[in-house]
């Protein structure tokens, strides 16, 4: 186990913890060992295994014929944003009937999600008494289902409370929710919390519990505290009420609650900072608690949010993190005229590969900050059918397929498709556009993501360049006003398009060449018409096809002394942590050392061939200049080392491809970037 690391300024530490069970279990484990021999009883403490994570998605179900009217479901959603439809259609809620295969609807999305690795659906609750039809009782149908479907044991469920769900009103007012707080909204509670189908963890900070505790999400925590949304003074009794009624039932513990707005400062009113048994973790809810900015968002921005939520948070030691991993984040279809407010912001959408990098990193951070999550550790996702206010979603879609479940399913199999395909919106911050001309034309209902990208000026590029890559589709469209594109591969000229026609014509496919050899390629869009004609770039494709790591050559060179460093921060965070493919140990440079000049390096038996590098730093992508050398000898003196690659960032995972290069040692070289370097991963691959 590795020691405590003091944290200093610009360092990082972390405590990986041994969890201890009661002795009574301990002492039942090794009975129970004794008597059938399947268990051996250990020595000392007892380690609990970290279950595999579980991801679940927030549902919305307001899904209904009759939805779009003031404060439900913006009409604008249907009309100027048709790319977010399901492949079900766009409803699956019989609440004012009209959906005749509801059920079956519901059977197809289980199987969907299910097949795919999702594990729960976390369900916005309303009262099922549906004492506010005008409202929201309606959107419980779906969830009635689910509950009725008999692939329900194929995905879990848990609820997201709002606080003026259950609250507020004149408690001795009949028609007030609180009125049915204790009457009604509670004892549903317990037995939907008792169900053995609801989300519940085992352990939480590095600690068992003794029994299972179900997992309640809260919605806008700050209210309960005030009226008319919330409990008002009467908050802490009438939860605790509810604790007590959900610990009382046989076999099950409390709840464990997570806000989920980021509001951190409800754990100090809320949590046990201020002696309470309520909120215990954070998570986001889209444009709640993992807005990036104002404007229009790139999606690395949106990412770094979702990094940004995780803890520890200083000055609130013990409140845990629930990782929100937010593919989608567009509110735009949510007009003022219908909600009263514009929420000032959109994000973009990732790509497959983007979106799976994001997911994957999450689960590593997962994985290696026990001390910070559940067990099993678990994450919520935004959303599965949030569509107007946050976008497709990972539901399948019309324009998207089952994109984002099946980045889903390659994460949780560790599995890479042969190939796929890359779709770069023509707003993509990937795409670095050039000149004066540039218009971004939403919305522009049937395009991809219902806009585009208009360049006015005559010599305007878009650019985009992508590894692994064996070629490029470019979609756009034809119309009066629209002039000549000019598409060069790796700065040749491949492709003269006229996009000119007497009649409007979206989505065409003005090229496609899937035949380039896998590997790094560039396509350039150039706007060459004259007279201030227009090139409209919809989408580019980039077909991935990723050469496969093989082993990593950087792995087992004993004596450690294979292993270098410019310098280290201490024993426990020497160069040879960096290259033990365990993502929990880490090398750090020394304290007071500059980011610049400082270097970790393997040195090989005999001459090696490599191709790539992976690499994982820690999450506050404190990099942002680096260079991966090689020396063809054993030893260089730094004029000597060669340059394989040369890069920016880290973050939690980079994977840097390259021309083929022999050497005996090989380093990475640190350029730029703040306070010291910590590597936790330095893996080195021929990739074939």
């Amino acid at each position: 186990m590795r020691e405590r690391v003091l944290r200093l300024p610009g360092s990082m530490s972390r405590v990986r913890q041994r969890r201890v069970l009661p002795i009574a279990v301990v002492v039942l484990v090794a009975l129970v060992s004794l008597l059938i021999g399947s268990i051996r009883p250990q020595a000392g403490a007892t380690e609990l295994t970290v279950a595999s994570p579980l991801l679940g998605a927030v549902r919305w179900d307001f899904w209904y014929p009759g939805n779009a009217r003031k404060g439900i479901v913006d009409p604008t959603l249907f009309t100027d944003f048709p790319s977010r439809q399901p492949v079900y259609g766009w409803y699956d809620n019989n609440a004012s009937g009209g959906v005749p295969d509801h059920a079956a609807v519901m059977d197809r999305q289980i199987t969907d999600a299910a097949d795919r690795g999702l594990d729960y659906w976390a369900f916005v609750w309303y009262d099922p008494l549906q004492q506010y039809p005008s409202c929201c009782g309606q959107a419980m149908k779906p969830f009635e289902d689910y509950m009725a479907s008999p692939l329900k044991q194929r995905m879990k469920f848990t609820f997201i409370i709002q606080s003026d769900g259950v609250a507020g009103g004149d408690p001795t007012d009949p028609n007030s929710r609180e009125s049915h707080w204790r009457s009604d909204f509670v004892p549903h509670f317990k037995q939907m919390l008792s169900d053995p189908q609801y989300l519940k963890i085992s352990g939480a900070g590095g600690a068992a519990f003794a029994e299972p505790r179900p997992v309640v999400y809260w919605f806008d925590t700050p209210a309960l505290a005030s009226k008319p949304r919330g409990f008002g003074a009467s908050w802490a009794t009438e939860m605790a009420y509810f604790i007590k009624e959900i610990d009382s039932v046989p076999g099950l513990g409390k709840p464990f609650f997570v806000d989920n707005n980021m509001n951190l400062g409800a754990y100090d009113t809320f949590g046990s900072a201020n002696g309470q048994e309520f909120i215990k973790a954070v998570t986001s809810y889209g444009p709640s608690g993992a807005s990036p900015g104002s404007g229009r968002q790139c999606w690395s921005a949106q990412a770094a949010k979702d990094v940004a939520n995780r803890g520890p948070y200083p000055g609130r030691t013990g409140l845990l993190t629930v990782p929100g991993v937010t593919p989608v984040n567009d509110p735009r279809p949510r007009n003022p005229e219908n909600y009263g407010f514009s929420y000032g912001f959109h994000s973009q959408a990732p790509t497959y590969s983007q979106w799976r990098t994001h997911l994957s990193s999450t689960y590593d951070w997962m994985r290696s900050h026990r001390a910070q999550v559940t067990d099993p550790p678990i994450a919520l996702t935004y959303a599965w059918n949030e569509l107007d206010e946050g976008g497709g979603g990972i539901i399948p879609t019309v324009q998207d397929g089952t994109r984002y479940l099946d980045a889903i399913a390659s994460v949780e199999s560790g599995r890479l498709p042969d190939t796929w395909d890359d779709v770069f919106n023509g707003d993509n911050c990937s795409i670095a556009r050039a000149g004066s001309g540039w218009v971004h034309w939403a919305p522009s209902p049937g395009l991809y993501d219902d806009d585009e990208e208009i360049s006015l000026g005559g010599g305007d590029t878009a650019t985009l360049a992508s590894d692994d890559t064996i070629g490029f589709e470019v979609t756009g469209t034809r119309g009066p006003n629209r002039g000549v594109m000019q598409i060069y591969i790796d700065n040749v000229l491949r492709a003269t398009v006229q996009l000119n026609s007497s009649t409007w014509r979206i989505r065409e496919v003005l090229y496609r060449d899937f035949t380039l050899p896998s590997g790094r390629h560039t396509v350039r869009l150039r706007n060459a018409s004259t007279q201030g004609l227009q090139m409209g770039v919809d989408t580019i494709t980039a077909r991935v096809r990723p050469l496969r790591s093989g082993p990593n050559l950087a792995l087992g060179h004993p004596p450690a002394s294979a292993y270098t460093a410019s310098s280290v921060w201490d024993g426990n965070q020497a160069a040879p942590t960096a290259f033990d493919g365990q993502p929990g140990t880490w090398w750090q440079a020394a304290s007071g050392s500059t980011f610049n000049e400082q270097w970790l390096a393997v040195t090989f038996p005999g001459p090696t061939t490599f191709n790539r590098v992976v690499l994982s730093e820690y999450e506050d992508n404190r990099t942002t200049g680096y260079r991966i050398e090689f020396c063809p000898q054993v030893s260089c003196q730094d004029g000597q080392w060669q340059v394989a690659y040369t890069g920016t960032t880290i973050g939690p995972s980079t994977t840097a491809t390259f021309p083929e290069v022999t050497g005996q040692r090989a380093r990475i070289r640190f350029t730029a970037g703040r306070f010291t370097p910590i590597i936790f991963e330095f893996a080195i691959h021929h990739a074939t």
